[in-house]
């Protein structure tokens, strides 16, 4: 009913399954349970509203984890099954680097435009299709999806 992760016998987060992947209490957490892309970004607003960016992208409601104030370097945490290949709307230009089909999932491996590099999974039964490498793509969040935003490993050394 309850998972508890612990780290070097410190209590991290005691939630129930899907609270842990989804919801984690701390970066360790997040980094623990599942895969998922941390991105550079800045923290546009904080508290309950708040919002963050990726480099020029569009501003991504986000569940900020202890992330500081509007302005902080953040790390953005988001699962590969949460991103998208959009073929309009806003969303962060990359390139194809690789697109691997793993029986009902595709997996591509996308770089951004700032160089960053992120996994999106996408199901092959709702009409997800191999790219070719190199390929332009904008990638967008999947409806309802909310990543979490935690201090950068440089907020976290400093205090």
């Amino acid at each position: 009913d309850r998972v508890a992760v612990i780290n070097h016998g410190r209590l991290e987060q005691f939630a129930p399954p899907n609270d842990v992947y989804d919801a984690p209490a701390s970066l360790f957490v997040n980094r623990f349970v599942g895969t998922s892309n941390a991105l550079r970004a800045r923290l546009l607003a904080g508290g309950d509203a708040a919002m963050a960016r990726v480099g020029d992208g569009p501003a991504w409601a986000v569940r900020s984890v202890g992330a500081g104030a509007a302005g902080s370097e953040v790390l953005l945490c988001v699962r590969p099954e949460h991103l998208r290949l959009a073929d309009t709307g806003p969303g962060l230009a990359g390139t194809i680097e690789l697109s691997l089909p793993l029986g009902p999932q595709i997996v591509h491996e996308v770089r951004l435009a700032d160089g960053q590099e992120l996994k999106v999974v996408e199901s092959r039964s709702h009409g997800a299709r191999l790219q070719p490498p190199g390929r332009a793509v904008t990638i967008a969040l999947t409806e309802g999806a909310v990543p979490n935003a935690f201090p950068s490993p440089a907020q976290e050394r400093a205090r």
